[in-house]
């Protein structure tokens, strides 16, 4: 069901079951817009829906409202299709059926999932994806996300507590994914459930290069990146590409002696670090062995970076990989690769006070200036830092 306001008003929706003089509410849509919703309908039963304006400001307008019917998607083979973008809808699964494998964090004692609703969604380009499910209706929820086919699933990730339930993943193009959500345990329940799909490009090149903080652990799957120029000073010399690679963009907040932090978890990893611009890189330092490896470089306040993360040689594999970008002279706050008064006046003018993490005094990036950050200008005292 997609309801769209053509003349660009506040809309909202009620829909029940029942008769005029007993209605049953059954959920409520506002936002986003067009809103979406999806829910089971029992054979037999009326349904009701009442469209209108938000607020206590009269408005309307033009309104288009669409209906689609499917088959209850109690089984894989029915799951509903979800598209292949962003998400956000509603769905009821409290009339579905126990379905499907329970899932590896269920109940112990389930031998399946109860109130198993299904959907499916392919994207149409690669992506980062964080998936949100929230029980409306109060139930205790399960979920499992399968790539693969209804004859062979294979689970990603299986979903229980805490409530609103979430999911970081990398989602490649053209892959199918299937999620399976029903209720928790042995017994029937179930109820209304907001499903939401968010999602941002990968970034599989430097024009979509993901932006980076300093201090922020940024973890990605990098098995399904494409490979991609330039191939990097330190890979090896059969390398014509980078393999796997994937790009991060980063603006020093100050000037600093900068250490980019790369661990592939479970590949022989390679990065580089450039100046520039996507279209004219200028490479700054590349790094491979040992790993973790790491990249020192000498940022300049304002100028912006771009990291380039991905398989040394050129075989193609890729996996889980940790990036993250720090000070490469801990306790020197002002960039001159010295840690003395000058970064101790800092931290003590901005002292006790909340800041951008890394910025202004906090030396340790936690976004507040206190006795953690002096202790590491005290412990360093003196230092030299160049390489």
């Amino acid at each position: 069901m997609t309801v769209t306001d053509l003349d660009s008003y506040d809309m909202i929706m009620q829909v029940y079951s029942g008769n005029c003089s007993n209605l049953n509410p059954l959920f409520c849509l506002d936002e986003p817009e067009p809103m979406t919703g999806i829910f089971p309908v029992i054979g037999g039963t009326n349904y009701f829906f009442q469209i209108g304006d938000w607020g206590t400001s009269e408005g309307g307008g033009l309104t288009h409202f669409e209906l689609e019917v499917s088959a209850n998607n109690n089984d894989c083979f029915a799951a509903i299709d979800l598209g292949s973008g962003p998400v956000s809808t509603i769905f009821n699964n409290n009339v579905n059926l126990p379905d499907g494998p329970p899932g590896s964090c269920n109940a112990s004692s389930a031998v399946t999932m109860q109130n198993a609703a299904w959907f499916r969604w392919t994207p149409d380009q690669s992506y980062e994806v964080h998936l949100r499910l929230s029980d409306i209706g109060g139930y205790d929820m399960v979920a499992v996300l399968y790539t693969g086919t209804c004859v062979s699933l294979f689970p990603i990730a299986c979903l229980d507590e805490p409530e609103p339930m979430e999911l970081d993943f990398t989602a490649q193009a053209g892959q199918t994914y299937y999620l399976q959500c029903g209720d928790w345990g042995t017994s029937p329940g179930g109820g209304e459930t907001l499903l939401e799909l968010e999602v941002s490009a990968y970034p599989d090149d430097c024009s979509s290069a993901q932006r980076i903080h300093l201090f922020e652990m940024v973890t990605i799957d990098n098995s399904v990146a494409n490979s991609g120029a330039p191939s990097a000073s330190c890979n090896s010399s059969s390398a014509d590409d980078m393999d796997n690679d994937v790009w991060f963009k980063w603006n020093a907040p100050r000037d600093m002696l900068a250490r980019l932090l790369v661990n592939p978890v479970t590949y022989d990893g390679v990065g580089a670090v450039y100046s520039g611009n996507c279209g004219s890189l200028n490479e700054l330092g590349c790094a491979d062995e040992p790993e973790p490896y790491s990249v020192l470089f000498n940022a300049i306040s304002g100028r912006r970076y771009y990291f380039q993360v991905g398989d040394w040689g050129s075989a193609p594999a890729g996996g889980i990989t940790d990036v993250q970008v720090i000070p490469g002279c801990p306790g020197d706050v002002n960039g001159d690769n010295h840690v003395n008064f000058d970064d101790l006046n800092i931290v003590l003018e901005s002292w006790n006070t909340s800041v951008n993490p890394g910025e202004d005094g906090d030396v340790n990036g936690d976004g507040v200036v206190n006795f953690a950050d002096l202790e590491i200008v005290n412990d360093l005292w003196g230092a030299s830092c160049t390489f």
